[in-house]
């Protein structure tokens, strides 16, 4: 039976589960994040991440940028989809990074959970699990826009995004690009523009995090891990 925990931020609650995860004694893990963009464009556009201080830069492979990072093994994260941010910095200090006033953006909670799988338990005569996440999008405006600490946030337009699909124990759920977004935009051009500009607004948050290189390398099938480096 799933345990029931409840994590705050500021006023805001959100209830998380745990199970048991991660059989393995390693006390880290590779995490990875992918952004999928529509399969028709020529080119996919370069797109920024950060997480715990550092900068993430994608590799590109296919019709998708990949983003990874070493960190402990956990169960519960924030993701944050924006271009909107600005630094909380009372008495000349940055303390913390915030949503800017009126920020379009895409909030989540993502908890790892475990299902046990009875028809492998049947074939191998002992408990197996899968392991997926529970996604719960959230406001931060109850915590006055405040960013929690260790957020993965993918720098980009949330308006562009059409959901989150997927995931397993190494893996976050996928975030899939609006398929329709060459149209919605008018040109593949315009796309890469509006990528361009939002990498490049990025540089202010860039100065306060440090450099961290890819992690893991894909063949053109996406599950496929060809190194592992630390």
């Amino acid at each position: 039976m799933n345990n029931t925990k409840t994590y705050k931020i500021g006023l805001l609650s959100v209830l998380a589960f745990s199970g048991p995860l991660y059989p393995y004694a390693y006390p880290k893990t590779l995490f990875v994040e992918r952004v999928i963009f529509p399969g028709t464009l020529e080119t996919v556009p370069t797109i920024r991440a950060f997480y715990a201080g550092r900068k993430i830069s994608g590799e590109v492979s296919g019709n998708s940028v990949t983003f990874s990072f070493p960190e402990m093994r956990r169960n519960f994260f924030y993701l944050l989809i924006s271009h909107d941010l600005e630094f909380g910095s009372p008495d000349n200090t940055i303390s913390c990074l915030k949503l800017k006033k009126s920020a379009n953006y895409k909030f989540y909670a993502l908890e790892l959970v475990s299902v046990e799988n009875k028809k492998r338990k049947k074939s191998l005569n002992q408990p197996q699990f899968d392991y997926t996440w529970n996604v719960k999008e959230l406001s931060l405006s109850l915590a006055g826009n405040r960013i929690p600490d260790d957020t993965v946030i993918v720098w980009y337009n949330p308006d562009f995004i059409k959901g989150l699909e997927g995931g397993n124990l190494i893996e976050f759920p996928k975030i899939i690009i609006r398929p329709d977004i060459v149209a919605l935009l008018g040109s593949e051009e315009k796309l890469h523009n509006l990528s361009n500009q939002y990498l490049l607004s990025a540089l202010n948050l860039d100065t306060i995090h440090d450099n961290i290189t890819q992690e893991i390398a894909y063949t053109a099938s996406p599950k496929t891990i060809l190194a592992l480096t630390t």
